[in-house]
């Protein structure tokens, strides 16, 4: 994780040059980059494709957004977290959760097509680095298991993102257990 935010920092630094600002990247700044690749540089609640010069410019457009509110679940992590048009997480989204949104069927399909393709994806993965019998080079075989680890990891991250998107409801289960 270090390196791959190492490697987005110095995206983010180059990126604004190119579009003429200067920027010392933050933290935050390295998850909105991250959630901006993630989302295929759209927003999923209004489908308006996200421009380098509206996350990070001196007017930032879109911004976090709790999928299932922080005041509701009180869960402030990366797989709850969205980037959304300011503007619709300000006024519109408020503190409900998205399958409250009049809207939800065209969102649902923006959003639950991109992560269903990501969780089969990590589950091929999974599949392409299990160790079957026979020998095989402890290299080999150390390198498919730190793989089949890693898609494991992505594989509940996508499905964390999903789970929430699609929360009719927002038990007292799932609140206790972000406590």
């Amino acid at each position: 994780n270090e390196k791959k935010n190492a490697e987005y920092k110095a995206r983010i630094i180059e990126l604004c040059k190119e579009c003429g600002f200067d920027i010392v990247p933050t933290d935050d700044d390295i998850k909105k980059y991250r959630l901006w690749k993630e989302q295929n540089e759209m927003c999923p609640y209004t489908g308006k494709k996200i421009n380098i010069t509206d996350l990070f410019g001196p007017n930032p457009k879109f911004d976090f957004e709790h999928t299932i509110p922080r005041s509701l679940s009180y869960d402030d992590s990366l797989e709850n977290l969205t980037l959304c048009d300011s503007d619709f997480n300000r006024n519109v989204k408020k503190q409900h959760i998205p399958s409250e949104l009049a809207n939800y069927e065209e969102i649902s399909k923006r959003f639950g097509k991109f992560y269903e393709t990501k969780i089969d994806e990590c589950l091929s993965a999974i599949e392409r680095n299990i160790t079957r019998g026979g020998y095989i080079d402890p290299s080999v075989k150390d390198m498919r298991i730190v793989k089949r680890h890693k898609a494991q990891l992505e594989l509940d991250y996508y499905k964390g993102k999903l789970r929430r998107f699609t929360a009719k409801e927002v038990t007292s289960g799932f609140k206790h257990s972000q406590l």
